[in-house]
């Protein structure tokens, strides 16, 4: 005789939303009084194989997305849409929308550019601001530059990739705009200031400064100016591990791109003061610049999860980046020599004061590095498939270059350029310095599901 494969007739559940003795699951209302519509079969999955006898709180499995277990979920159809005779036979993991749009503003900081002393005020003639000598103060340098808040943005987009909400895909973009930090300092004429190096000429072999502005000898401006740019991306899988009616926590995978570049270019407009130096009036212009470029490229994994109560939620990840961090190092510096007396003809020479033929150039190099982030919001749901939410990151990112570190304050005075060309010498060296840099704040964001 062949199985009738009907369903019971609507029995109303309890109050509570459990399923009572002799009831059937198949149909009934919610505890808001939502009709819940019978549940199919999914395809290959015979009525005479479904499971009886107990709701979830016995441990039964197909039980854990019906609607009688999440009866205080926020949205009423959180788990009415998916029952254990649908194709999730658990329920669809939440929050609910399949599709899903972010956007945060960024209040961040990240770690500084470190410099070392570049501009120092001394005693005199004989202390032009050497370091280590009496009198001697630091005017610039010797600390941290560019920790001031920065303000970006972080777009994220996802779509879960099966209907139970499972399996998706996800990618973001941070970007904090790029920080100009300007610093000019014109001396008056009684002012002694220097910039410091240590001369490796055999001859001198010890601590030294380059004149700047000394009375009766030169009289000069110093321009400072430091950049620093970020900004990463990255593409997953999420795969969620486990998830019940108000919390879901998924393995996530897939690709990391960082971008880290700062630079550094000091600039001297100086003025001869003295005829036994040259022609009195005569004018020069040293310049220095130093650029450092950092691109991670790597994969990372980790875990991302979610809390939700009522319209309050929590969301939360941990992930690591692997990979190889690529170097660029840009040095470059000249001299150019200005006679408006004579007149002379203007020459410019490769070499400054820490830039010189010996390290000017290009240079690329490679290591391996480390990325990780943890990021955690609080948030509320304003209406459904909208929310606000507040939260903070922390990124680190090991093995990167900073313009301020390749400085070599090891110079050969006798590189110095003059006006009929470059000298000669072996410093300063290109040594490539590595650092690590970290970026952290808050974020306020928007969020779209649907």
């Amino acid at each position: 005789m062949a199985q009738s494969n009907q369903l019971p007739p609507p029995t109303p559940m309890l109050p509570e939303g459990r399923v009572g003795p002799g009831q059937s699951p198949a149909v009934g209302v919610d505890p808001r009084g939502i009709p819940m519509q019978p549940y199919q079969p999914a395809p290959g999955l015979p009525m005479q194989n479904m499971p009886s006898g107990s709701d979830s709180s016995a441990g039964n499995p197909y039980w854990a997305g019906m609607c009688n277990t999440c009866g205080t979920s926020f949205w009423p159809q959180a788990c009415a849409d998916c029952g254990p005779w649908s194709r999730c036979p658990w329920g669809a993991c939440g929050p609910e929308g399949r599709v899903w749009a972010s956007v945060d503003l960024l209040l961040w900081w990240t770690r500084g550019l470190n410099l070392p002393p570049l501009l120092t005020r001394g005693t005199g003639l004989t202390n032009p601001g050497v370091l280590g000598q009496p009198g001697t103060t630091i005017i610039f340098g010797n600390g941290a530059l560019g920790e001031s808040m920065r303000v970006g943005v972080r777009p994220r987009v996802g779509f879960w990739i099966d209907d139970c909400q499972t399996l998706g895909v996800e990618g973001s973009f941070v970007y904090l705009g790029q920080i100009v930090d300007h610093f000019d300092f014109c001396f008056p004429p009684g002012d002694v200031v220097g910039r410091p190096f240590f001369n490796t000429d055999p001859t001198v072999n010890a601590q030294d400064a380059e004149l700047v502005n000394v009375p009766g000898v030169l009289a000069g401006c110093v321009s400072i100016v430091a950049t620093s740019e970020f900004y990463s991306a990255d593409a997953n899988l999420r795969r969620n591990l486990c998830c019940n009616c108000d919390s879901r926590i998924d393995l996530v995978g897939g690709f990391r791109y960082a971008h880290l570049s700062d630079s550094l270019s000091i600039t001297e407009t100086l003025t001869n003061l003295d005829p036994q130096r040259g022609v009195v009036g005569e004018g020069y212009i040293v310049r220095d610049s130093f650029r450092a470029v950092n691109n991670f490229y790597g994969g990372q994994f980790g875990l991302a999860g979610e809390f939700r109560s009522g319209a309050l939620f929590v969301d939360w990840r941990a992930l690591v980046g692997l990979g190889a961090t690529h170097h660029v190092i840009f040095i470059d510096g000249s001299t150019t020599f200005i006679d408006p007396v004579t007149p002379l003809p203007t020459v410019t020479q490769p070499g400054g004061l820490l830039a010189q033929p010996s390290n000017i150039g290009r240079w690329d190099r490679s290591s391996f590095s480390v990325l990780p982030e943890i990021a955690v919001n609080l948030g509320y749901a304003v209406a459904p498939g909208l929310r606000l939410f507040v939260g903070y990151t922390f990124l680190y990112w090991n093995n990167v270059a900073r313009a301020g570190d390749q400085i070599n304050l090891r110079v050969d005075a006798r590189q110095l350029p003059t006006r009929t060309g470059p000298g000669t010498g072996t410093d300063p060296q290109f040594i490539l310095n590595r650092t690590d840099f970290w970026a952290q704040g808050i974020n306020f964001g928007l969020q779209v599901r649907y």
